[in-house]
């Protein structure tokens, strides 16, 4: 049954008791504000109102003309009255004979009145106080008031433009909070699911630090996380430990990953073109069908690495360990750079192919020809460049 004792609130009430109000009240410095804004405007409105206009007659000369003045406007009021075309048009020709003026200036003065039947007098340009003192002297209550109506219309018709160009200097404003809020949150979906295996949040998380420029360096995830099909490419992963993580099929293009771990990583079909793996352990890898065209390798230790149809063209071997490496080829090897690199047993006449060649310029090649071209950040640039010149002691 329906009850119809519930009384109704108005929404004026449910707007003063919502949660927005109720913050703004907690807002001191705003309500004072208001406050002091309110008092303000309702004393510019008694002054508005209620000062009255200056009666004063300066001169003889300005009583004539005021006088001229309510003389035209009461003729002109009568005219209007008229609705016959030919009894109006005999009085605009015999007002303007009592007026000394023409009948054509009378009928501008008649066309001027009715566009405009509330004239106000031409505003003062003495000084600077000038049109302060023509507003409250030479205006009446009524024009102030319908004057000031004027120009409010005028700013609430103003205020949504505004309104706009401070919401958006605000959003602008606050871009930098945002980002650091966005990278805080992201950072915390990354720590929360540590030990998880699959997490969509984990990689939208990882996902959305690399676009923002973040650094991923020396991230750690537990062991078997899944990053399947994640997009990492040109990621800063320098020293990060990714031990037997699942990457099938991810997107690493350019990425750095300088002295990783990368034990047992699962790398099946993942595009690691143009990588910097330097001094990475890639022991027990597996990168059946991967794609490390033109990346660097050099001193990465692969022993144990499932290298089956793995892309290795224009690929940095120098120094690299293949040991007990699987599946892998002389056709793989065709185009890398191979110098000090340990090849299985099968292979070791392989292993100087390239020593004599200036390596940077077989490197640049390769890339030019690969369409692949240097990682936009420098990772570990101080370590890697002394790595280059010397290998690792073991």
């Amino acid at each position: 049954m329906e009850n119809n004792n519930v009384p109704t609130r108005s929404f004026l009430e449910i707007l003063l008791k919502s949660k927005t109000v109720s913050r703004l009240k907690q807002n001191n410095g705003l309500m004072i504000g208001l406050k002091i804004g309110g008092i303000l405007f309702f004393l510019l409105f008694l002054s508005i109102a209620f000062y009255p206009e200056n009666k004063q007659e300066n001169s003889l000369e300005s009583q004539e003309l005021k006088d001229l003045i309510s003389k035209t406007k009461n003729s002109i009021e009568s005219v209007k009255k008229k609705t016959d075309p030919f009894v109006r048009e005999l009085m605009i020709q015999s007002e303007a004979k009592k007026l000394e003026i023409k009948p054509d200036e009378y009928k501008k003065l008649l066309a001027l009145q009715k566009s405009n039947p509330d004239l106000l007098p031409d505003v003062r340009r003495d000084n600077l106080l000038s049109p302060i003192v023509w507003f409250y002297q030479d205006l009446s209550p009524s024009q102030r008031l319908k004057l000031a109506g004027q120009e409010l219309l005028w700013f609430f018709g103003v205020l949504p433009n505004l309104t706009i160009l401070y919401v958006g200097w605000k959003f602008l404003q606050e871009i930098p909070q945002r980002e650091r809020q966005a990278k805080y949150q992201a950072w915390q979906v990354i720590h929360t699911s540590h030990g998880q295996q699959v997490s969509g949040a984990r990689i939208a998380a990882l996902e959305d630090l690399v676009e923002q420029g973040e650094s991923l360096s020396g991230l750690t995830l537990g062991n078997g996380a899944d990053l399947s099909k994640a997009n990492l490419e040109y990621a800063n992963l320098s020293g990060a430990n990714l031990e037997y993580t699942n990457l099938l099929r991810a997107k690493l293009k350019g990425s750095g990953l300088e002295y990783s771990r990368l034990k047992g990583v699962n790398f099946s079909g993942s595009m690691l073109n143009g990588a910097y793996l330097t001094c990475a352990n890639l022991e027990s890898a597996d990168l059946l069908g991967a794609i490390f065209e033109g990346a660097n390798l050099k001193f990465t230790k692969l022993k144990g690495a499932n290298l089956k149809f793995t892309k290795l063209d224009g690929a940095n071997l120098s120094g690299a360990n293949f040991e007990d490496a699987k599946e892998l080829t002389r056709e793989q090897l065709k185009n890398t750079y191979l110098c000090n690199t340990n090849l299985p047993d099968d292979l070791k006449d392989l292993s100087n192919r390239n020593c004599e060649e200036d390596e940077k310029e077989w490197i640049d090649k390769w890339h030019k020809k690969l369409k692949i071209y240097p990682s936009p950040h420098k990772i570990l640039h101080n370590s890697l460049m002394d790595a280059e010149k010397n290998r690792p002691v073991e």
